[in-house]
């Protein structure tokens, strides 16, 4: 093996053990505090995309079609397309939500890694994605569902492709 594949083993270890940690709880009841309050609310929000199509956010559980009054538009609603979509995919299970989480998280520390093996250097990325997969908050946080991960990777994604227009001048 070459130093780069090792390297890049080294980056798909942080990331299969970060999925894994992810993968701890991920079946678990949503209990009251954070962690309950976030679940039932995407949860809900999900479902209701789901039995109405609605792409707004509607907190309240609703049998028909919601209001514009029940809106919720408070925070963005990249979470709640997250939820939807592996809901719609894998059916109402408290795993299918905090698995649209692990997903947002995991984007991360991808998205983070790829930044510094491009602008860093390729043993940088390594030690970046090994302190992402092992840093506390990122591991309890993980499977967590809230707007925090899926903006980080927006914002990611973002720099991603603007300093690769920095360095090249097009797109």
């Amino acid at each position: 093996m070459t130093a780069g594949s090792h390297l890049r083993a080294g980056v798909a270890a942080a990331v299969a053990l970060f999925v894994v940690c992810g993968l701890y709880g991920i079946a678990a009841p949503f209990l009251a505090g954070h962690y309950g309050y976030h679940g039932g609310e995407y949860s809900t929000r999900a479902r209701n995309t789901l039995r109405h199509g609605s792409l707004l956010p509607v907190n309240t559980p609703t049998y028909y079609a919601p209001t514009d009054a029940q809106l919720y538009l408070h925070h963005p609603v990249l979470t709640h397309h997250l939820v939807t979509v592996t809901m719609g995919l894998f059916g109402e299970h408290e795993w299918s939500v905090r698995l649209a989480a692990l997903v947002a998280s995991t984007t991360s520390l991808v998205l983070l890694a790829t930044i510094a093996w491009r602008w860093w250097s390729p043993a940088g990325a390594v030690v970046m994605a090994a302190a992402f997969a092992l840093v506390p908050i990122n591991v309890w946080y993980g499977n967590h569902i809230d707007p925090g991960y899926p903006s980080i990777a927006a914002m990611l994604g973002f720099f991603l492709c603007y300093l690769s227009w920095l360095g090249t001048g097009r797109w």
